[in-house]
């Protein structure tokens, strides 16, 4: 059973790796029947609250399958080295005014660095808390 689940995550990994991404997510949902999810698919430009976008539902019930563009992806992502080195340089967190995974999404748009989301294969569940996912 562990050799499966760890063939499992390395097959996850380099699936995500093949898309050539500068940050990427697999979508995630809870398994609790809410529309819950590790990505947002819009955000208020003042705030930096979250938003519903038009295409939300169509990605999270996967009526489209594919990679999509978000504004802000949670709780898992693959990121490039290229993109971790440049990172090293930028003021990433804000904690006076965001969480750590909001300060980063942030910062991404501020650098021009888009997130994308992958729901191609039913990659797994979170066990991730808190209304603003989705």
């Amino acid at each position: 059973q562990r050799d499966r689940e760890t063939e499992r995550q390395r097959d996850t990994i380099a699936k995500l790796v093949d898309l050539q991404k500068p940050l990427i997510s697999p979508m995630l949902k809870k398994n609790d029947g809410t529309a819950w999810s590790n990505f947002w698919g819009g955000y208020d430009l003042l705030s930096w609250s979250y938003t519903r976008s038009g295409d939300y539902d169509n990605i999270f019930s996967e009526t489209v399958r594919g990679v999509f563009p978000v504004s802000c992806t949670r709780n898992m992502y693959l990121v490039t080295r290229s993109l971790a080195l440049s990172m090293r340089d930028w003021e990433v967190y804000d904690s006076a005014h965001f969480d750590p995974e909001i300060s980063l999404c942030k910062s991404l748009h501020e650098h021009s660095v888009p997130m994308f989301i992958s729901n191609e294969r039913s990659w797994g569940g979170s066990s991730g808390t808190g209304a603003d996912g989705g």
